[in-house]
């Protein structure tokens, strides 16, 4: 299970680096069987004043979950011991699973890279973010907001996994729905 999280966590944050404002993408690790969607969204060139965020869906013939990830470029270790995530979906408070500092990586000029990951997120959750008229949420004090075209992709990304999950269930008549 392990294993699965940091081929994950791995994944998406390669996503982060490599495509840029918004974009979905899925992909089948040969190995392992594990798929991953991923619906990333990039604001700015550097994730400097907007963090870049990416919700993924990982699954295999075990286990299925729901991540939601965070990066972000500050001036300083910013996040380092203050990571909590909070979201609004129109004013109203989204129950999500507790953040974890996942990287804080030193750059030059004094510049932090800092991942945060939320795991096993509900799908209601991801649902409620995708569908709300302003979507918001909260790193420590910092607050940021979802565009509506992000919400557009992520409404696509649930679409997706919705297919993913129907496969899922057709090829293992075992397999938990998330």
């Amino acid at each position: 299970m392990k294993t699965i999280h940091i081929i994950a966590t791995a994944f998406t944050l390669f996503a982060a680096a490599s495509f840029a404002h918004g974009s979905i993408t899925e992909s089948e690790n040969r190995f392992t069987g594990t798929t991953l969607i991923t619906a990333y969204f990039q604001e700015d060139d550097i994730c400097e004043k907007n963090p870049c965020t990416s919700f993924g869906y990982t699954h295999n013939e075990k286990t299925a979950f729901l991540s939601i990830y965070y990066h972000k470029i500050n001036a300083g270790e910013r996040y380092l011991k203050c990571h909590d995530v909070n979201w609004l979906a129109d004013g109203e408070r989204i129950k999500t699973p507790d953040a974890n500092l996942v990287s804080s990586d030193k750059m030059k000029y004094g510049r932090v890279s800092e991942a945060i990951k939320q795991s096993h997120v509900e799908k209601a959750t991801i649902e409620k973010i995708a569908n709300a008229k302003k979507a918001e949420f909260q790193i420590c004090l910092d607050e940021f907001e979802l565009t509506p075209d992000e919400q557009a992709e992520l409404r696509e990304f649930l679409k997706r996994v919705e297919k993913a999950e129907t496969e899922r269930a057709k090829t293992n008549a075992r397999a938990r729905p998330l």
